[in-house]
């Protein structure tokens, strides 16, 4: 079975526009892929999980982060791809979009509570980092076909990155409206995750 991949970073990485990208129709050659945009928000239990990425499917979520040991463990072959981009950056982007919205409250916890969780963020990164079947690209890389057709490269080996459909997809800029988003990840998948073995 073809183990599935992995795409993460912080929130306002674009992890969406990711996911619409590693996500092809079928290819001349007859292989097509797909990649979940967020699938932690959309499924209930380990189980559903597991059957959304079947066949090699992927997934693009900054959430993932937080259970990069726990996936490994249940997808030891599967590669990942972490989106290098500063905090700084990632907060005032995730402020401008909250502003006004439902995840206002949320977001501004979220910086006021940034000395506590950042420094566990950055020890789940150099965990990532030390593993051999993670690849890093900086954010500001995302706009050069080179470096993303060589994350596609290491992330689907068996498809290719065409610069037509960079250039295609490229100018897109994935926005997430909050009122259509759930406020979390369902905490019956997070536990069942984190219990795993």
């Amino acid at each position: 079975m073809k183990p599935p991949f992995f795409i993460t970073g912080l929130p306002r990485s674009r992890t969406a526009w990711l996911a619409n990208l590693f996500t092809t129709g079928c290819e001349p050659h007859g292989r097509s892929q797909f990649c979940h945009h967020d699938l932690l928000g959309k499924v209930q239990t380990v189980e559903q999980f597991r059957r959304a990425l079947a066949d090699g499917r992927g997934d693009s979520d900054s959430g993932l982060v937080w259970l990069f040991t726990r996936l490994r463990e249940m997808y030891p072959a599967a590669r990942w791809l972490l989106i290098e981009r500063d905090p700084v950056q990632c907060l005032e982007s995730l402020t401008r979009v909250a502003a006004g919205t439902p995840w206002q409250p949320m977001v501004s916890a979220f910086n006021d509570t940034a000395d506590v969780w950042l420094p566990q963020y950055v020890e789940h990164v150099e965990a990532m980092i030390a593993d051999k079947r993670v690849a890093r690209l900086p954010y500001a890389e995302l706009d050069n076909f080179e470096s993303v057709a060589a994350a596609w490269r290491f992330l689907c080996p068996t498809t290719r990155l065409t610069r037509e459909r960079f250039e295609l997809l490229h100018p897109m800029r994935v926005e997430v409206v909050p009122e259509k988003v759930p406020l979390r990840v369902a905490a019956q998948l997070i536990e069942e995750l984190k219990a795993w073995r």
